[in-house]
């Protein structure tokens, strides 16, 4: 058979010509054939090297020790080259002094690849994302109240670290949609080579790093199972530089393409302000650390070990513990919720006054706020108002409604004169002072100025406190 390509290696045995003047070219120790066809170039591939091989309709795969080679059958000048390279190479490989333990070891990767572990975990974790992303639109915004991920919130509720991976934004409504393709994309991959125990593992771990990613860097507001899918995408990293003689060339991802758009991915969401980045990195590291941990024993004999069956039941059991918790917060309502964080952040050395401010003002907002209630907020408002240095004028204002729904109204003049003086030209202010003093119904308060003073809660991934999410 003659190539067309202009310059063929005058040593080639056998050559399969390709459409542009290309061709595979089989030789003395290996073959040389083109890189994906997105990325041009072409390689020497020696025999010993090759791991398997997985003819598809559109593309023939070849893995190999450093990645996987795509052949498009349309790149192929005559369709039935693709069959007879497959064979071309078996034989060479059969001649070749290791041969017939290499062929062996590419059997059993193929008998992976046509009976691969049966896929659980992933359609488990899609199936519950849109399950809370239903009752998040029921119960919208408690729920996020009570389970979104802040990396204060989460020193005296830990339970977030779980819960925040389960809710997503409600717009944009794209975000629940694009990390279930991620996911289903990934975790198919992961679970057909180490089966749904070892998935699950991976999940939770990558899910937790995630979230101690983001309190690393001080996010509050995070919400999402992004960092679920960037786990299993580390783990897929994982598996393929650390075990790709394992693994069926179907099931691979050419490397200079999956390590290209995982970079371009993190540079781009640098400047996407509402992406938890942190998160997302340390998903991946979380998800590539599981993935060490049990995927060596497990692509040998397909039986999760015993420490990872117990590993997952005691993670099993934390999850559960912490979707309870996240539960029984949501069933004692705004005004249940509100004065058990109050106490929770009270009880912290360290806590942002913007934080505290705005507990206690939704206490204060709350309906029907009860004494015992209205305590909390006024030690909230008391503290941020400290913590600031009295020179916050929205810190004041929530101090003064606390103090004015506690029946102090003299206090609250004082407290809010305080915040005038700091924005002698904000009306909403000077509007306060005359609802404190009588001159306005006790509810019929001001529109507030500028931003809300209750933010919204935290319907996106966030950046650090003080950045409007």
């Amino acid at each position: 058979m003659t190539s067309d390509s202009a310059d063929p290696d005058p040593f080639a045995l056998r050559t399969f010509p390709l459409r542009g003047g290309r061709a595979v070219e089989v030789l003395r120790d290996g073959m040389r054939a083109p890189g994906a066809a997105s990325l041009g170039g072409s390689g020497l591939i020696p025999w010993s090297e090759i791991t398997h091989l997985a003819p598809g309709r559109r593309h023939l795969r070849i893995g190999t020790t450093r990645g996987v080679r795509l052949l498009p059958r349309a790149e192929f000048v005559h369709p039935a080259d693709a069959h007879e390279l497959v064979r071309e190479i078996v034989s060479r490989i059969a001649a070749s002094p290791e041969g017939r333990l290499q062929l062996a070891r590419m059997a059993a990767i193929e008998e992976r690849w046509r009976h691969p572990a049966a896929v659980r975990a992933t359609p488990a974790l899609a199936v519950i994302c849109v399950l809370v992303f239903g009752l998040q639109l029921a119960f919208h915004p408690l729920l996020e109240e009570v389970a979104a991920f802040g990396a204060t919130l989460a020193r005296v509720e830990p339970w977030r670290y779980v819960t925040g991976n389960l809710l997503h934004a409600t717009w944009p409504i794209l975000h629940l949609p694009l990390n279930l393709l991620a996911i289903f994309a990934f975790g198919l991959l992961v679970e057909r080579a180490l089966g749904a125990a070892a998935t699950a593992f991976v999940m939770i771990v990558s899910g937790v790093a995630a979230m101690a990613g983001a309190a690393l860097a001080g996010l509050e507001g995070v919400v999402g199972a992004s960092g679920i899918a960037m786990g299993l995408v580390g783990a897929m990293l994982w598996l393929e530089y650390r075990h790709a003689d394992a693994l069926p060339a179907a099931w691979r991802v050419p490397r200079r393409i999956f390590v290209g758009l995982l970079v371009a991915e993190n540079l781009l969401f640098l400047f996407v302000p509402w992406v938890a980045t942190s998160g997302h990195l340390g998903g991946l590291a979380g998800g590539a650390l599981a993935a060490a941990l049990v995927s060596a024993p497990l692509l040998r004999r397909p039986v999760a070990p015993r420490w990872l069956v117990a590993a997952n039941a005691l993670l099993g059991v934390a999850v559960v513990a912490s979707v309870s918790a996240a539960a029984f917060e949501l069933a004692g309502g705004e005004t249940g919720i509100l004065p058990r964080r109050g106490e929770r952040l009270l009880g912290l050395d360290h806590a942002p006054a913007e934080l505290l401010n705005d507990t206690a003002w939704m206490i204060a907002l709350s309906p029907s706020p009860t004494p015992p209630a209205l305590d909390v907020a006024l030690r909230l408002a008391e503290r941020a108002a400290g913590e600031s240095g009295r020179s916050n004028a929205n810190i004041l204002d929530t101090l003064a409604e606390v103090l004015f729904r506690l029946g102090k109204p003299a206090e609250a003049v004082e407290t809010i004169d305080e915040a005038i003086r700091l924005e002698p030209g904000e009306s909403y202010f000077r509007e306060q002072r005359r609802r404190f003093t009588g001159e306005r119904d006790f509810d019929d308060r001001p529109a507030p100025p500028g931003l809300p003073l209750r933010p919204p809660a935290a319907p996106f991934e966030s950046e650090p406190p003080g950045v409007p999410i």
